[in-house]
């Protein structure tokens, strides 16, 4: 299992997430994501929230602590994905296990 560059406080102390979201899989769909953004000049936000509809999510919940990344999120408003897009940046997921309390 290939884990994240640790760099945060959050990163280094949470032992739950990376036993969900550092799987290899996670890092293809990162690089996938990266490829496309920089292939198009969109960022990973206004990306994932242009995303969003495609996958039946309506109302997105926004947090957004610096104008900047409200910018992101309206970007995606007029955005459009073709089927080819979604499908390329779709391919390497893999679903995870839920997360929570039993």
């Amino acid at each position: 299992m290939q884990r994240r560059r640790q760099t945060s406080l959050l990163a280094r102390t949470d032992n739950v997430a990376p036993k969900y979201y550092c799987r290899d899989s996670d890092s293809r769909v990162m690089a996938q994501l990266s490829a496309f953004a920089a292939r198009t000049d969109i960022n990973h936000a206004t990306f994932s929230y242009a995303w969003l509809p495609h996958n039946g999510v309506t109302a997105p919940i926004v947090g957004a602590p610096k104008s900047p990344h409200m910018d992101d999120a309206v970007a995606a408003i007029d955005m459009s994905l073709s089927a080819e897009d979604i499908a390329e940046l779709e391919a390497p997921f893999e679903s995870h296990s839920g997360i929570g309390h039993r």
